[in-house]
């Protein structure tokens, strides 16, 4: 097997899992609320779907869909997908890179002819991702006793597969953009090697760090929009009392977990109470 086909099991085994995962939910059920507490009780319970504080794909692509059930299926396991692929390209190409020269451009390559986007039409892996999560929908509605009208499910489900692919148009530009393009070389500071590279957002919620999406929270975003307003003015160092309600520290640190954004994109100053941000830190336009 050559490295292009390797390439296409990896992120056709990720697509098939996710899909695969989201159907056995079983997201066309409309289920009442869960009753009770108990292992065996019946109801809907979006605990049981996932935990997730965060996902990376906005559950408003999915609004056509007026089954708040299926909505969280289809936003948690889409951003899964987009996820998991992300950190399979950062793992299969930094496995590529020491034997490789050309590394970050076959990898470019590799992740085009996946995906295969274009300016004129939804690349097909988004409809058959979605087309195998909704398979058993399709059954249900053929078997109605007042089936919707096909045309008009099919233009709701391509503008959501069209939605789906341009957010993973998106991440996918961060997640090669951040990608090193050469491997560290002798006699070369850590901080001048494009090894560690963070892209952010033009609004601070998306940050891509080591290939990982990750979803900043809003008392976040405003800290490091604050940061880069401080580095883009030539002062780049920001004291502690610049940032709103209590310690920068806990900010990055909900629930008790340390976010790892914190000392990756937030770095302490020359100065005590003094924060900067990553100096190779790149915010899209």
């Amino acid at each position: 097997m050559d490295e292009r086909d390797q390439w296409r099991e990896a992120l056709i085994e990720i697509h098939s899992r996710t899909s695969e995962a989201a159907f056995r939910k079983r997201p066309y059920l409309e289920l009442p609320s869960k009753v009770g507490d108990g292992i065996l009780d019946f109801g809907d319970d979006p605990s049981e779907i996932c935990a997730c504080r965060e996902h990376v794909i906005p559950v408003e692509g999915f609004q056509p869909f007026a089954n708040k059930r299926k909505q969280l299926i289809l936003q948690h396991y889409s951003s899964c997908w987009l996820q998991e692929t992300c950190n399979r390209i950062y793992e299969i190409h930094q496995q590529s890179l020491p034997k490789c020269p050309t590394a970050w451009n076959e990898t470019v390559d590799n992740v085009r002819d996946f995906f295969g986007f274009t300016m004129y039409q939804t690349p097909p892996v988004f409809q058959s991702w979605l087309g195998r999560v909704l398979e058993a929908e399709i059954r249900v509605l053929e078997d109605s006793e007042r089936p919707l009208p096909a045309d008009r499910v099919i233009a709701e489900w391509n503008r959501i597969a069209a939605s789906l692919a341009e957010i993973f148009r998106k991440q996918l530009e961060l997640c090669l953009k951040e990608l090193p393009r050469c491997t560290q070389q002798d006699g070369l500071p850590k901080s001048e090697s494009n090894c560690r590279v963070v892209m952010i957002s033009s609004d601070y919620k998306q940050v891509l760090l080591q290939g990982k999406p990750i979803v900043a929270t809003e008392q976040q975003a405003r800290d490091i929009g604050i940061l880069h307003s401080a580095l883009l003015a030539g002062d780049p160092e920001v004291p502690e009392k610049e940032f709103t309600a209590g310690r920068l520290r806990d900010h990055f640190k909900p629930g008790g977990k340390m976010s790892p954004l914190w000392k990756e994109l937030i770095l302490p100053g020359s100065k005590k109470g003094y924060f900067r941000l990553n100096p190779k830190a790149h915010v899209n336009d």
